[in-house]
């Protein structure tokens, strides 16, 4: 009995480990795939009852969970990839050698909503390769959704379009949309991961580029897993940023077109944020941190968890800084 709840023991041990790296999006893992691997757990029971040396035990139990992830593996491979010449970054023309003519476009996949909006993906090299556009339509704001698991995510300047984004994964496909209210008092636009092709993968490539109209006021909320964040909204006009981050390497830099009471709102496990300030503008900052090394610039500290810029009171334009982190370096300065 007591061998037997030892190796339930390592079988608990072992799912709880991958659901919490899962959750943190450390790994990527589906559970939908992983249910097949049920007739597992009968044969650890079938194991733990053998009338064989418990070392014979531990050998047989560390290739039984050795094949279900080889298992998972295999069934969890996607078999659409194939290779392509070339493609141009950011570009709407496809470069192709004479062996391939054609790009693939999928509606279905892209869940374009809008005229004016674009999409295409391709293979190239093992990854899927996405691209999407949309038209600007002069609406007043704008809304960006962002949701993706580990990779990077990086904003870049201004475009003439409302959106431009690029799309590069070895294991994932994302979904597009676009919704204009019809007074074009709003758009929102998001980019989302698909979570039907995850992989246990140690290394991965997931990495989505996104350029924007500066004429918006823009809102963005994101969600992402084990990431590097590098978002320059300088050249925007923002109101409320809101980033929800699990193990992340973050570099924030904001600008002084924001909108008055603007507010910066992140949620981190482990990470490593960096944050500036232009000087011109006021801001407080208020921290929930558990275990945190701060190096907190150009801010007078008002007690153990918030600080605000001397020109507060008189600035013109004000942002407030929200951090909720776990074991976490944060570093925010001005420029």
């Amino acid at each position: 009995m007591k061998s037997r709840n030892l190796y339930f023991g390592i079988i608990l041990l072992f799912i709880g480990v991958v659901a919490l790296l899962s959750s943190l999006h450390v790994i990527n893992f589906d559970w939908h795939i992983a249910r097949t691997l049920w007739p597992v757990i009968l044969i650890v029971v079938g194991i733990s009852m053998l009338p064989a040396k418990e070392y014979m035990k531990g050998i047989l139990l560390v290739l039984t969970l050795g094949a279900a992830c080889l298992i998972y593996h295999f069934e969890n491979r996607d078999p659409e990839r194939d290779s392509r010449s070339s493609y141009s970054f950011f570009s709407h023309n496809w470069d192709w050698d004479d062996d391939y003519d054609e790009s693939e476009y999928d509606d279905e996949d892209n869940d374009l909503d809008e005229e004016g909006s674009s999409a295409a993906f391709i293979t190239y090299k093992g990854d899927t390769v996405q691209q999407f556009s949309s038209a600007y339509e002069a609406v007043r704001n704008a809304q960006l959704d962002i949701e993706m698991g580990a990779g990077k995510l990086e904003l870049k300047s201004p475009c003439a379009e409302l959106i431009l984004a690029e799309t590069r994964s070895d294991f994932a496909r994302y979904t597009f949309r676009n919704i204009t209210i019809p007074d074009n008092s709003l758009s929102k636009v998001s980019i989302k991961q698909k979570s039907s092709q995850h992989s246990l993968k140690g290394k991965v490539r997931n990495k989505v580029d996104v350029k924007l109209c500066d004429k918006p006021i823009w809102d963005f909320n994101i969600d992402a897993g084990a990431s590097t964040l590098d978002l320059d909204f300088s050249l925007y006009r923002t109101r409320h940023i809101e980033i929800d981050a699990g193990v992340c390497d973050m570099n924030i830099k904001l600008g002084d077109n924001i909108v008055d009471n603007s507010v910066l709102d992140i949620e981190s496990g482990v990470s490593d944020i960096t944050i500036k300030v232009p000087q011109s503008i006021g801001c407080k900052i208020e921290v929930e941190s558990a275990l945190t090394n701060k190096d907190i610039t150009g801010f007078e500290k008002k007690d153990r968890r918030h600080w605000q810029t001397s020109n507060y009171d008189d600035a013109d334009k004000h942002l407030i800084i929200k951090l909720s982190c776990g074991i976490s370096n944060i570093d925010i300065g001005r420029y």
